[in-house]
């Protein structure tokens, strides 16, 4: 399984794509989301640590920026 995921345990939030077999999970890429994405995820989640999946707007533009 491949996917996307946001963690937010350090400042600022990752997005990450991540592959999944089993138990093992590897990290194939990690990038910053725009600053106005950034800012509105950290308000609306930044008090809760952990990982998050990607939705909403985020996941819109990473729509976009991929073009499917």
């Amino acid at each position: 399984t491949v996917y996307f995921s946001i963690n937010n345990w350090k400042n600022p939030p990752i997005v990450s794509l991540v592959r999944r077999k089993g138990f093992d999970s590897e990290e194939l890429l990690n990038f910053r989301m725009p600053e106005k994405l950034e800012k509105r995820f950290i308000e609306s989640n930044g008090k809760h640590k952990g990982v998050f999946a990607v939705d909403g707007e985020i996941r819109d533009w990473l729509k976009k920026e991929l073009d499917c």
